[in-house]
Formats: structure tokens, C-alpha cells, sequence
């Protein structure tokens, strides 16, 4: 992707991969909420709000341990809705601090 406009170059999302207006990387406003955590697909394009409970559950699954889920976001190439039931996800995980 050329984020290069008239010889100025932007950053982008570090999660979903939208254009920005400043020239550095970033997490928007779509992709990450400081009072929850948020779950994002980069294989559909899913994008879910998580409760607590079901955010450390997700991550349990994976070996993670976290206690704090505010502000979390987790970065998989595929979800429950674009992967088969015997397969698991590659995923990243970001956090905002405000």
C-alpha cells in the first residue's frame, strides 16, 4: 500500500490498515477502545467489542494470561467466522494506554 500523496507520506493503522493524516503509524478510533477490548480479523474484516470475561477467555485458549483487558486490542488472521473448527488463529495483541 502507497501512502505517499503529493511526495508526503502517512502513517496507518497498525490493526486495520486505513490512511491517516499525520505521518505516523497509529491504532484508530474503529479499532481500539480504552474501556474494552476489541477483536479484529484482518481475514474478514470482523470487528468485535469484547467483554472482559470473554476476552480473557479468548486469549486463555492461546496460553495468555491477562488480567487488565481495557484497551486491549487482538489481531487475528482468522476468526470464528472465516475459519474452519479445527484450525487456530495467528494473532497480536496491541494496547492503548490513555
Amino acid at each position: 500500500m502507497d501512502n505517499r500523496i503529493a511526495g508526503k507520506q502517512f502513517g496507518h493503522c497498525v490493526i486495520c490498515g486505513s490512511t491517516g493524516k499525520g505521518e505516523n503509524d497509529f491504532i484508530c478510533s474503529d479499532c481500539g477502545d480504552p474501556l474494552c477490548a476489541t477483536l479484529y480479523c484482518t481475514g474478514c474484516g470482523r470487528r468485535l467489542n469484547l467483554d472482559a470475561k470473554s476476552a480473557r477467555s479468548f486469549l486463555a485458549d492461546y496460553n495468555y494470561d491477562v488480567k487488565d483487558t481495557c484497551g486491549l486490542i487482538i489481531k487475528v488472521d482468522r476468526c470464528g467466522a472465516c475459519m474452519a473448527l479445527d484450525e487456530t488463529a495467528n494473532i497480536e495483541i496491541y494496547r492503548i494506554h490513555f
